[in-house]
């Protein structure tokens, strides 16, 4: 069982930004090989993956010594390469020739690491070793079999995800597939980013679009169910945008760690929803 992989070497790192991508958390049937988590190089020169740590579930997973050219994606996958008739990422998005790296379709680089993904909740994260959360999301429900989860590209590296779109049900080493567009007039909530750094000064920005107006309720909890502060509690009107910077009630920062923000809108139509974000050092 070989694994080919081909790698330009460029010197230029500056600007370079690892995010995730993708995730195959539900695969289809009871097979667990084909877990995938797609992540990309979201800047405009290359990357060293060596300075990025992953952490997938309970798995903690030191990235291999190579550089990831500017705009192109990598695959993790739990089983790369197989031997014939056994499941494995490059039998299902390849060509099934048991290498990776000999055909049309394995253009992108993909690397083989030991890890697990729930289907029905879980989280990944990216951290720089020796500093701090680059990227962070979690799931907390099961998609469709052999549906990913995709960022959103309209505003890359944007916070939101997706149910994959495409009819293959999954976009590994390509651009995601779009989002369904809303619907005119129905209530939308979103959190962006999904994670701050304390020690930058940054801010969550959450957005509330609610064609015919109405109220909104917005509380942050921290990870045991206790509410730190109540950031809205009042009418809103058709567009509202509220920033958090980590603070509780008291003007305090808040420790480092996982937060939910929930927010109960009430408009043309009425939504309830909890978005976790992190909050690093």
């Amino acid at each position: 069982m070989k694994i080919l992989l081909i790698i330009l070497l460029l010197p230029s790192l500056a600007n370079a930004e690892l995010v995730l991508s993708e995730v195959f958390a539900n695969e289809p049937g009871d097979t667990v090989e084909l877990e995938w988590i797609e992540t990309y190089n979201a800047g405009n020169t290359s990357l060293w993956l060596g300075a990025y740590r992953m952490i997938a579930g309970e798995d903690t997973l030191d990235l291999p010594p190579y550089y990831l050219n500017a705009n192109s994606h990598m695959v993790i996958a739990r089983q790369l390469v197989a031997d014939s008739g056994q499941p494995s990422f490059e039998a299902r998005w390849g060509n099934a020739s048991g290498l990776w790296g000999d055909g049309p379709s394995e253009f992108y680089l993909a690397i083989d690491m030991d890890f697990g993904l729930s289907n029905s909740a879980g989280s990944v994260a990216l951290v720089k070793i020796g500093d701090s959360y680059r990227d962070y999301y979690e799931w907390s429900e099961s998609t469709p079999d052999g549906i990913s989860l995709e960022r959103d590209d309209s505003e890359p590296p944007s916070g939101n995800w997706h149910h994959c779109t495409d009819p293959s049900g999954s976009t590994p080493g390509r651009p995601n597939s779009p989002a369904v567009e809303p619907i005119t007039g129905l209530v939308e909530f979103t959190v962006s980013p999904r994670i701050i750094n304390l020690s930058r000064q940054e801010t969550f920005r959450i957005t509330i679009l609610s064609p015919d107006g109405g109220r909104g309720l917005i509380e942050i909890f921290d990870d045991a169910g206790r509410r730190v502060v109540t950031l809205l509690d009042a009418p809103i009107g058709s567009s509202d945008v509220i920033y958090w910077n980590g603070w509780d009630r008291e003007f305090n920062k808040l420790a480092p760690g996982i937060y939910l923000i929930h927010a109960s809108i009430s408009g043309s139509v009425d939504i309830t929803k909890t978005t976790p974000v992190v909050i690093a050092p």
